[in-house]
This record gives structure tokens, sequence and C-alpha cells, in this order.
């Protein structure tokens, strides 16, 4: 067999090479990707993946996030300064990973931003002097006199004052994988402090597509979890029994009863499981804002207004002492009448009204009202037989003073 002895070119050549090889190798061909895992660590882990394909107007903001993110992979391998190795190769596009529904973690996203890769070019700088005839890109400035959201300077612009405001935005950015946004408002600092300025409309645009994105995602949860929907139809079906029972007069219910019934429901539809009483019973006063929470020492009551008003009464036992003064002044005011009137004297004939005439008028309204009540709907055009004849009797009895005995 022919052997070669290494040429001393041929050594400095691989020195050379070996001083400028990465840290790692890369596939120069996409045939090993997994796109069904992150595409920046193939792996999958219990993070959930994102997929711009999936977030809010996807046919416009998707091409725009998947490329920013390989000229970010790009620039990243210019500088053979990768955060982590990458299963692509550098010949992979945007249509590719269209095409595959590429999806990562945010964890894995966010080692390819805007800032790391800063970094990245500052460090290449510090550590290699860059020559004098380097053309550097210039640094784009933040614009104050434009909307931060539609870049255009016409109309009302505001500035952010609230705090908070920032984080906001930027967290609803990231959620919604706008680049475009992130693009202008990663690493430039706080945009209260810079005096940020935005069009109402827009910022109630961008809040508008982020609720539809949460929305988006709860259903797809309570989807997923049927157990919600048993457990709505079990308190909806708990709260029409409180109602049912409120109208027929019942108006104090324990807790411990109710949470019974609310878990023996759960139980008919599989679900078996101990419910928080806390929770419970805030879920409850929630639902009846005209309730309260009591207690007896022992158990802990759900009572409602007119419960309370009930219970209120029959602590507040009948004031008899005012009553009795109350009978006094009627009794006072009836006898007064009946001694100041003229009575009935006879003439040998009895008139048509001679015993309506006889009888005082605060006499008959007493009688009348103890007989028929003060109801208005209740009452007679005429006074009664019965009542003009009570009426007489009282009066035929009536006397100024008491007869005393006479051995006193």
């Amino acid at each position: 067999m022919r052997q070669f002895s290494p040429h001393w070119s041929n050594l400095v050549l691989l020195a050379g090479l070996a001083q400028t090889r990465p840290d790692f190798e890369e596939p120069q061909s996409s045939s090993v990707m997994d796109w069904s895992a992150c595409a920046v660590c193939q792996k999958k882990t219990s993070e959930p993946l994102r997929c711009p394909l999936n977030a809010h107007g996807a046919d416009k903001s998707a091409p725009a996030v998947y490329g920013s993110f390989l000229e970010k992979v790009t620039q990243f391998r210019e500088l053979n300064a990768l955060p982590v190795p990458l299963a692509f190769g550098a010949a992979t596009d945007v249509d590719e990973l269209i095409r595959n529904h590429a999806q990562w973690h945010k964890s894995c996203h966010d080692q390819f931003n805007t800032q790391k890769l800063a970094r990245a070019k500052k460090r290449g700088r510090d550590s290699t002097p860059a020559p004098e005839d380097r053309c550097r890109r210039p640094r784009k400035c933040f614009d104050k006199t434009s909307c931060i959201f539609c870049t255009k300077e016409d109309g009302l612009l505001h500035e952010f004052k609230t705090l908070g405001a920032d984080d906001n935005v930027r967290s609803m950015a990231r959620d919604l994988l706008d680049s475009d946004l992130l693009t202008r408002i990663e690493g430039v600092g706080d945009l209260i402090a810079l005096e940020a300025k935005y069009h109402l409309a827009c910022l109630v645009g961008l809040r508008n597509r982020h609720r539809s994105l949460i929305r988006n995602r709860e259903n797809l949860q309570d989807a997923s979890k049927p157990d919600k929907k048993a457990r709505a139809r079990a308190f909806a079906e708990l709260v029409t029994y409180i109602e049912n029972e409120v109208e027929e007069g019942t108006l104090l219910f324990k807790f411990a009863s109710l949470r019974h019934l609310y878990e023996s429901r759960l139980a008919d539809f599989g679900i078996r499981s101990e419910v928080n009483k806390v929770r419970f019973k805030e879920q409850i006063l929630k639902h009846f804002p005209y309730s309260q929470e009591q207690s007896d020492g022992k158990n802990v009551l759900l009572v409602f207004e007119k419960g309370m008003q009930q219970m209120l009464k029959q602590a507040m036992e009948t004031d008899y002492e005012g009553d009795a003064l109350i009978l006094a002044k009627s009794a006072r005011i009836v006898r007064e009448d009946i001694f100041r009137s003229c009575g009935f004297n006879f003439s040998g004939s009895f008139p048509p009204d001679c015993q309506k005439n006889s009888v005082p008028a605060n006499l008959k309204s007493m009688v009348t009202m103890l007989m028929k009540g003060a109801d208005l709907k209740d009452q007679d055009c005429t006074d009664s037989q019965a009542c003009l004849t009570a009426s007489q009797i009282i009066l035929f009895n009536c006397k100024k003073r008491a007869r005393r005995d006479k051995h006193e």
C-alpha cells in the first residue's frame, strides 16, 4: 500500500481550519429535521410549542416572523456565535418553514432575539477590531414623533403614562408573535421613559387581537376538559334549586347542605372530588348579591335579605307597653266622643236613622275596624246592623267612673 507523508503546507492549512472551525457542526440539509418537535432544540418537553401559523392574522404575520427568525439566525452564523446548535442548514428558507409548520419553544426562540444578537455583535467588535473600510449599518433611532404600532405621524398621538404599560405591550406583542412590533420595541428601553407615542385605535386593536387569542386558547382548553361543562351544569342546577326555594319562602340555607347537594350531583356525572369550601361559598355569594353569610356559632348559613328581616322581627319582640298606650289613647278618644254626644231622645216615634244618629261617629269607626279591619276595599257603604248593635251596647254600658263598693 502506498503511503503519503503529509506535506508541511497541508499541515498549516489543517491547523488554520481547526482554529476557524465553529464549536459544533451544522447539517447542510433539513433531511434530519423533526418538524413535530421544536425547530431549535429538536426536543419535546413539557413547555408548550408555539407556531406562528396559529397566531391571530397568521396569513400576514407568520411569514414576517419566520423571516425575522431566519435573518437573526443568519447573522448569528456570520458572527460564528450560534447560541445553540441547529438541525436545519443555512439553505432553509421561509417557504420551507411554512410548509412544515415550524414551531418552537418560547425559551428556545428567545435565544435568537434582538438583544442577544446585539450582545453577540458587541462581543465580536470587542474581540476583533473592525477594518477601517468596513461598511456599518446605521442604527435605527427610536422615533418619538410617530405611532409605535402603525409608524404613522398623522392623527392624535398619546403618550404611555400608565404604570405597567411597557410590560403589557411587550407581553401582548410576544404572545401575538408580532415581529414588526417586536423589532421596533425590543432593546429600546422603557416606552414611558422614551416618551413613545401611539394612536388610541392602534392600542385598542392590539388589545382586541390579544383578547381574541386568549379567548381561543381558553376555548381549546375548555374543549379538552369536559369536567368543566359538567361542573357548570351542576352549579346552574344548584342555583335554580336555591331560587325556587326562595320563591317558596325558604330564606335560610346551610352551606354544608348546599355543598353536599353539589357534590352529589357531580358524582352523578362521574366526578368524585371534594369541593373547596371557601371557593364554593364565594361562588354562591357572588351569584346572589342580595344574600349574605351568617353563622349561628356552629353552622355557616346563607341568608337572604327577606330572611334577615324576618329574623330581626322575631328577635325584636312585640312592644306590649307601646301597644297598651296606643289602646289607652284610642279608648280615651272614643270615650270623650261618647260623653260629648247628645244621644237619642225618644219623642214617641223612631225616625229611619235613629240607630245611626244615636251612636257617636268615633265609636262606629272603632267597632267597624275591629270587625272588618281598616282596609278600604273591605268596607261597606253604610254601617252594618251588627256594628250599630255593638255600638249601642257599648254606649249603654259606658260610664265615666267605675261604681265603687259601698263597704269601701
